[in-house]
C-alpha cells in the first residue's frame, strides 16, 4: 500500500489553501511518468525522428496530448500492435496541430469529428449528442470565458483547474439538463452538457467538480485507495448529496468534490452563491458522514481516516458561515 502522502494532504488543499500548487504538480509528474512508462517497451520499435521528438515534448505538451481522447485510444489500444511507429505519429500529429478554440489557455472541444471514434460510443449512448455550429462558437467561448475568469477569482482554484485541466468538451443533448461529466481513464479532459443552458453559478461549479476529479484519477494512478478494487465498482452507496446510489468509488470521490465546493461557495462572490453552497453542504450538514466513512471496510483505512479529517473540517466551514450570517450587519 502506498503512504497516501498525497491523499492525506487533500483536506486542507481543497479547502484552497497554497498546498495546492504542490499538490497539482507531483500529481501531474506522476501522471506522465505512468504514461511514459507504458511507452518505454515500445521505443526500441520506434525510429530516431520519433525518439527525439517524444524526448521534446514538454509537460503542457504531453498533457494536451494524453487529455485528448483520440490520443489517448490511440495510445491504449493501438501502441503495441505490428506497427507501433505508425501509431506514435499519429499521437505526435496531435501535438502537431494547431489547436482551434482556446480560452484561458485550455482547449475547447466541440466537435466530435475531433474525438471519434474513441467517443463515438459514449456520445451515441446519449441518443441525441450532437455538435455545436461554428455561428456559436463566439457564445460559447463568452460564456467559457466567464466561467473560468469567475472560479479564477480564487487563486487556488484558477492552480487547480489549469493544471489539472488541458480539454474541455462541450455537446449539446436534448434530453438531459446541464450537466458535466469526466472519466478516470482521461484525467485532464472534462465534458460540459449543455453549458448555454444553465447560469454563471452552475457552469463555475461544474468546472470545479470536474477538476477536482481530474486531480483525484492522477492521485489514484499512484495511491491505492481500496482494499477490495471488486467492491470500489461493484457495490454501491447512497449519496448524501443527491440521494442516487452511487459506486462506492464514485462516493468516495464525491466526498472530496463536494468538500471542495463547499469551500469554495462559502467565500465566493459569484451570483447563487449561497444556493450552490447549500447544495454542496447538504452531505456534511447533520453529521451523518463519519458514521457512513467508518462504514466503508474496502476503503483504505488510511483513506477513510483523511475522510474522516473531512468532514471535520467541512463542519468548521459550516459552523463558521452560520455563525457570520448570524452577525448584524454594522
Amino acid at each position: 500500500m502506498a503512504t497516501l502522502t498525497l491523499t492525506r494532504r487533500l483536506p486542507g488543499v481543497l479547502r484552497w489553501g497554497p498546498g495546492m500548487s504542490e499538490v497539482v504538480a507531483v500529481a501531474l509528474h506522476s501522471h506522465l511518468r505512468v504514461v511514459q512508462d507504458g511507452l518505454a517497451p515500445l521505443l526500441p520499435k520506434l525510429p530516431r525522428t520519433q525518439l527525439g521528438e517524444l524526448a521534446r515534448l514538454d509537460d503542457l505538451a504531453w498533457h494536451r496530448l494524453l487529455a485528448d481522447p483520440s490520443a489517448f485510444g490511440l495510445l491504449k489500444g493501438g501502441l503495441g500492435r505490428a506497427e507501433p511507429a505508425a501509431d506514435v505519429e499519429a499521437l505526435l500529429e496531435r501535438v502537431r496541430a494547431r489547436p482551434g478554440l482556446r480560452v484561458h489557455g485550455i482547449e475547447v472541444d466541440t466537435s466530435s469529428r475531433r474525438t471519434a471514434p474513441v467517443f463515438a460510443r459514449v456520445d451515441a449512448a446519449f441518443n441525441g449528442a450532437s455538435d455545436y455550429g461554428g455561428a456559436e462558437l463566439g457564445q460559447l467561448e463568452r460564456l467559457l470565458g466567464a466561467t473560468l475568469t469567475a472560479a479564477a477569482s480564487n487563486e487556488h482554484v484558477e492552480t487547480l483547474i489549469t493544471g489539472c485541466v488541458r480539454v474541455i468538451s462541450m455537446r449539446r443533448e436534448a434530453s438531459r439538463a446541464p450537466s458535466s461529466s469526466s472519466w478516470p481513464s482521461l484525467p485532464g479532459y472534462i465534458r460540459l452538457w449543455n453549458a448555454e443552458q444553465g447560469d454563471l453559478a452552475l457552469r463555475v461549479d461544474a468546472v470545479i467538480h470536474e477538476a477536482v476529479h481530474c486531480l483525484l484519477y492522477m492521485i489514484e494512478e499512484q495511491e491505492n485507495w481500496f482494499t477490495d478494487q471488486a467492491a470500489a465498482w461493484g457495490s454501491s452507496m447512497r449519496s448524501l448529496w443527491s440521494g442516487r446510489d452511487l459506486p462506492l468509488h464514485s462516493f468516495v470521490h464525491a466526498c472530496f468534490v463536494w468538500f471542495a465546493l463547499t469551500c469554495f461557495w462559502a467565500e465566493a462572490r459569484v451570483e447563487g452563491a449561497d444556493d450552490m453552497f447549500r447544495r454542496a453542504a447538504t452531505g456534511f450538514d447533520g453529521g451523518r458522514l463519519p458514521a457512513v466513512v467508518r462504514s466503508m471496510r474496502a476503503v483504505d483505512v488510511g483513506v477513510r481516516e483523511v475522510l474522516l479529517d473531512l468532514a471535520a473540517q467541512a463542519e468548521e466551514v459550516l459552523a463558521r458561515r452560520a455563525t457570520r450570517l448570524r452577525e448584524p450587519v454594522r
